[in-house]
């Protein structure tokens, strides 16, 4: 197989959420030519996609950290990535959520919940505020629609705006 015969493969594999066979094509990919960034870059996000986010983010320090390569996309990844508040590692499990506001996640082990009506509307309204705010202070619109293949829709990446992230941390904490 050629890169271009790998890469649309790779595609293919994403699409259909076929992450197995995705990670197997990666894998070809960089033992063709280990230092790829964009391979490095998809066997991070395939981590992520199974659910494992500390190999996602392991494997994103990896490359950037090692000097692999320098790949902008690797950067832009471990920088989102780092901008998130994280729990202590060091801190007592959390026990499972038992109020019916929160909903387990299925196939996660109890450790993702889902919950409706966590942020009221004007919450919500304020916080779109802040980020058009922020665009019209910027001089640019950052509303996405790409970000999220198997399930379209139009957001912000969150740690790009320091207010709304500043506040989104506050929410996770």
């Amino acid at each position: 197989c050629t890169m271009e015969e790998l890469e649309s493969l790779m595609a293919l594999a994403r699409l259909q959420m076929r992450y197995d066979d995705a990670s197997d094509i990666v894998d070809a990919i960089l033992k063709l030519n280990p230092r790829d960034g964009a391979g490095l870059l998809m066997q991070s996000r395939i981590a992520g996609w199974k659910g494992d986010f500390s190999k996602r983010e392991e494997l994103l320090k990896e490359a950037v950290d090692s000097s692999i390569i320098v790949h902008d996309p690797l950067l832009v990844a471990l920088d989102e990535a780092n901008a998130y508040y994280r729990l202590d590692p060091t801190a007592e499990p959390c026990l499972p959520r038992t109020d019916d506001q929160w909903v387990a996640a299925s196939d996660l082990d109890d450790s993702v919940f889902v919950g409706e009506n966590i942020i009221d509307a004007d919450e919500c309204k304020r916080m779109v505020q802040v980020v058009e705010n922020f665009h019209e202070q910027s001089g640019s619109s950052n509303w996405t629609t790409s970000r999220h293949y198997a399930v379209p829709t139009t957001d912000i990446p969150v740690y790009r705006i320091p207010k709304l992230l500043f506040w989104f941390n506050i929410q996770l904490e």
